[in-house]
């Protein structure tokens, strides 16, 4: 007794049981999270080190060669990727796909705190964490006031605001940039210093020895019991000013008599503005595992809560920057009514060709029932519903009636032609119980490799593997007993015989023409496979034209502009130019927001200071108000920037790179070229820039390293240093103090809890040339006064911005951005102008960028096709027991490649990794037609011993019915994919393309020449 035949004896447990999936179904779709992508895990650790003022070749010597070091003989550890710049060292740990990271964490920080002795002193404690692509803002606010000041304003939201949200679950961090950052500054007159022989590192010590407050332990008398503590912590900057730092023949000299003692900010490295306006800027970063909805809404919710409560005062002005919780949310909904109006599509298709709405509305349970018990499944596995996990299941929505199609069909078949339509039920669901098991195990078939490979293409797609092949079991399920359980029971009591309508005239006369052709073909069947062959090999040649990208372009509304002015620039400069790039942003169509960020930019969870760099972050409308795309947009703004020349100042305009996807380049071009010589490196790379800089739709073409950066240069006569009993060390706490200046402590406000940095410096309009650093005194234990100048030759020179490794070789990268044209054949077109380049020996080059992703995703996705097609035929082979038969079935893939070649040339759709998706989801769906056809030709020869021409004929004629409704079901359901109307639907639309072409081109072309290869094999005559 079959699935089917209990099914129809036991209507009541099938209607139950159903019911139960669609109830817990619900119930675990209101529990889903909602993201844009997966989670992605990915394998590295990052380590960061601060040590600020020191210089790119500084860090790299005493940080980035003993860390590097240490941390590449990790367990595991398959690469390490360093780069410095100005006061910041950072160090990426790789390991390979799968490994616990718990386990690398604790592995990595084993090793680093075997070097962390020999790290500079005053270098920064090292920050170690799991790295995480989506370690950028989720939700960026912008604050303004009239009535505060800019110190105000940042220390209210740094030190007060950003605790209210510190609690938020999911939350991981707030950072806050722009505005000025308040501090004591104790600004010494050099002349004073010298008049009183006193020096700067004594008032160094002193600040630290007096600023104290610590318990002295505990007295009691018979009655009480009292704690003792010394408080002499600092009060204000009055009381600093009153420290004693010398007796000169009893007069106390204080720290006000030889210098300016003010509550005031540090130097402004950083300039936030919103739409034109300076503000402070509120970052909040999400934990790894966080969901980007969740947080942000509570987020959201909490900052409604504050303004309600006037913990943000109506003085300050509140507004969200940037949320990429909006763009999630549309895509997601997008995705989802994409599904909605596929189901709607697929219902319509099948209700033509059966032309009966109770024996549509039988099929169409199969879709609710197939997708709620997939939401179940989700809900176990902790699939979050994503663009990908939804794509899944709006590519199923027409293959989850496939099943219960062929099954329908037979049954009502023997239904118009049985007494008893009960026992019709019966039969003709036994009769394609065997093809369904079959052409659902060759669907799994062609996915279950995907679980086998790793990598990102595996993080990436591993949700929407996981919902379809869900999806396909239950739909299996559901065909075997809803399905005959509602066609036994519904129909029972007479014949549901097709009415005479237009639609059964069009489907019989169709089916008429197609056996008439049939036999035709049959007669030149040679002829018919020749010109299959000559098919397939043109569209092999068309493939070749396509062209390579790693994931498509999503229209998302969001632009980066990338402001690089010559090293050295000071942020005034840098302002002003991107003030006036804020005036030509605003007059764009479709800007709603425009964010910058003048002097330093985001990366790896950190705002690096860069004076002569900046970020402009714009937001246009949404998509369905924009009147122009984004694409349009950045070309328009190309042009205005070609037209209004900014001198010296590289300007790079780019879709802003998408959140949660790491590769190993923001820049869809990546030449890295590896040696040690940084002189050398930068030469070569200059010869690439020429030799590629008019190559056809390369864009922003740049370099990743400047050398150009002047440094005033400090070399000590150790002679003379000996002689006045002084060391290097010494001259550099000098040298520092007179220029950056030093902290040796901080400051409490005993009102806010806060502590704020005590700076001991030289006033900065005095010592801001050469002459002044040569001119620094210094005061040696001899007391005698010394010039800097007298014990060091100072020099003004130049020196690298940034210093980049990999696995401990230097590297220079230059960059470029596609435009117009896909990266696959830009990348082809460089490496055909660079294959005369000649390398010096220890040097060499390598491709990254979306190049290196692309090729590394295909590769492993290569396999997967591979495998699929392996085990698709072991699936049949043990199914039939026969050799034969499978081959027959799987000629049915060259033919899905012919349409799927031929739409993505048709749609100019390069090949990516949602493109080999596609492909390997044909692999189990193409083969489907075939199956249905041949068993049932198999069966007619068994049962009825007809010739092997005649059951062929029989069969296809039989068969061409429900080939067309899968198929067509399939297709019809995945056009709004192809289309691609909606945010979001950009990223599925490759796939939707190639699995569209591949089956529409193989189900007219399986019809004819399965037949024809059928014959040829089993050697039926005509």
């Amino acid at each position: 007794m079959t699935l089917s035949d209990i099914s129809i004896k036991r209507p009541v447990g099938v209607l139950v049981l159903t019911l139960m999936v669609v109830v817990l179904g619900v119930f675990f779709l209101r529990g889903l999270a909602v993201d844009l992508l997966p989670r992605i895990t990915y394998p590295m650790v990052r380590i960061i080190i601060d040590w600020k003022g020191a210089s790119p070749e500084e860090i790299e010597e005493n940080i980035l060669k003993k860390v590097e070091g240490s941390v590449a003989t990790t367990e595991d550890a398959i690469q390490v990727i360093s780069s410095a710049i100005e006061g910041n060292a950072s160090i990426e740990v790789y390991f390979e796909f799968g490994k616990d990271m718990d386990v690398a964490l604790a592995d990595t920080r084993a090793k680093l705190d075997l070097v962390r002795n020999e790290l500079p002193p005053d270098a920064d404690e090292p920050k170690i964490y799991k790295a995480d692509p989506s370690q950028l803002p989720i939700l960026d606010i912008a604050l303004s006031s009239e009535t505060k000041d800019e110190r105000a304003l940042r220390d209210w939201a740094e030190n007060d605001l950003s605790n209210y949200f510190l609690g938020i679950p999911g939350l991981g961090a707030v950072v806050t940039s722009g505005g000025r950052v308040r501090e004591i500054q104790i600004v010494f007159d050099q002349e004073k210093v010298q008049k009183y022989e006193l020096s700067t590192g004594k008032m160094l010590d002193l600040l630290r020895l007096e600023n104290v407050e610590l318990p002295a332990g505990r007295i009691s008398d018979t009655k009480k019991e009292y704690s003792v503590r010394l408080l002499a912590k600092f009060k204000d900057a009055v009381d600093i000013g009153n420290i004693i730092v010398a007796n000169r023949e009893g007069r106390f000299i204080k720290i006000k008599d030889v210098a300016q003692v003010a509550d005031s900010y540090e130097e402004q490295r950083i300039i936030t503005r919103f739409n034109g306006k300076p503000c402070v800027t509120m970052s909040f970063l999400k934990q790894p595992n966080a969901n980007t909805v969740e947080v942000v809404s509570k987020i959201n919710k909490r900052a409604k809560e504050l303004l309600k409560k006037k913990i943000i005062p109506d003085d300050v002005n509140y507004a969200v920057a940037s949320s990429q919780s909006y763009y999630i949310e549309n895509s997601i909904k997008n995705v989802g009514s994409s599904a909605v109006v596929g189901g709607i599509l697929a219902m319509l298709t099948i209700w033509f060709f059966l032309h009966n709405m109770k024996r549509t509305l039988v099929i169409a349970v199969a879709i609710p029932v197939s997708i709620l018990g997939t939401f179940i499944l989700m809900g176990l596995l902790d699939v979050t519903l994503n663009i990908f996990s939804l794509g899944g299941l709006v590519l199923a929505v027409g293959m989850l009636v496939d099943n219960s199609i062929v099954m329908l069909e037979n049954i009502t078949r023997h239904q118009s032609d049985a007494a008893n339509p009960l026992e019709a039920a019966h039969i003709g669901s036994k009769e394609v119980t065997s093809a369904l098991i079959a052409s659902t195990l060759t669907n799994l078939a062609a996915i279950v490799p995907f679980f086998f490979i790793k990598g990102i293409a595996s993080l990436l797609f591993r949700d929407m593997v996981i919902t379809v092949t869900v999806a396909f079991v239950i739909s299996l399920f559901v065909s075997l007993t809803v399905v005959p359980c509602l066609s036994a029971h519904l129909f029972k009591n007479k014949k549901e015989a097709d009415d005479d309508n237009f639609a059964k005239k069009v489907i019989g006369k169709g089916t008429e023409a197609y056996k008439s052709m049939l036999k035709g073909v049959l007669w030149h069947r040679g002829i018919v496979i020749l010109g299959v062959v000559i098919l397939f090999v043109a569209s092999l040649f068309l493939a070749r034209g396509l062209g390579r990208e790693f994931l498509p372009q999503i229209d998302d509304g969001k632009i980066t502009i990338k402001v690089k002015l010559p090293v050295g620039s000071a942020l005034e400069k840098t302002d002003v130019v991107v003030k006036k790039l804020e005036g030509m942003i605003n007059v764009l169509p479709g800007v709603q927001n425009v964010s910058s960020m003048v002097g330093g930019y985001w990366q790896k969870r950190n705002v690096y200071e860069k004076t002569n760099e900046s970020d402009i972050a714009v937001e246009l409308v949404e998509k369905s108000k924009r009147p122009l795309p984004t694409a349009a947009v950045i070309k328009k703004l190309q042009q205005q920037l070609k037209e209004n020349s900014f001198k010296g100042t590289k300007i790079k305009v780019m879709r802003t790179p998408l959140r949660g996807i790491k590769t190993t380049s923001t820049s869809d071009i990546d030449i890295r070229i590896r040696g040690y010589n940084l002189d050398k490196l930068f030469e070569i790379a200059k010869e690439i820039q020429d030799k590629i800089k008019d190559a056809e739709g390369l864009g922003n073409l740049d370099m990743s390293v400047d050398f150009s950066r002047p440094e005033i240069h400090i070399f000590v006569d150790r002679e003379k240093l000996n002689d006045f009993n002084l060391t290097a060390r010494d001259l550099s706490d000098v040298v520092r103090t007179s220029v950056d200046g030093l902290v040796s402590t901080q400051f409490t406000d005993k009102e806010r809890n806060v502590d704020y940095d005590i700076r001991v410096l030289a006033d900065p309009l005095v010592v801001s040339s050469k002459e002044a650093v040569e001119n620094s005194l210094i005061f040696p234990p001899t007391g005698v006064e010394v010039k800097l100048k007298e014990v060091a030759n100072v020099e003004i020179s130049e020196g690298p911005v940034q210093i980049d490794r990999e696995d401990q070789v230097r590297l220079i990268g230059v960059t470029g951005d596609a435009v117009g044209k896909n990266v696959g054949k830009i990348t082809d077109e460089i490496k055909k102008r660079l294959s005369t380049l000649t390398l010096p020996a220890g040097y060499y080059l390598e491709y990254g960028g979306e190049e290196e992703s692309a090729r590394e995703s295909n590769a492993q996705l290569l396999i997967v096709i591979a495998l699929a097609v392996f085990l698709l035929f072991v699936v049949m082979a043990v199914q039939y027991d026969s050799l034969i038969d499978p081959v027959i079935i799987m000629v049915t893939l060259p033919l899905a490649l012919i349409g799927a070649f031929l739409l993505l040339f048709i749609t100019r759709t390069p090949f990516g990794a949602t493109v080999f998706l596609g492909l390997i989801l044909l692999v189990g769906i193409v083969v489907n037609n075939a199956i249905v056809l041949v068993e049932y030709i198999n069966q007619l020869r068994k049962e009825k011993q007809l010739s092997v021409y005649d059951a062929v004929i029989e069969a296809a004629s039989l068969r061409v019915r429900p080939i067309l409704m899968t198929s067509l079901t399939t297709i019809i359901g995945l056009l709004p994919l192809v289309f691609g109307w909606g945010e979001g639907l950009e990223m599925l639309k490759p796939l939707a393309v190639t699995v569209v072409g591949g089956l529409s081109i193989s189900m007219l072309l399986t019809l004819f020449v399965i037949p024809c290869v059928y014959t040829i094999f089993h050697k039926g005559k005509i």
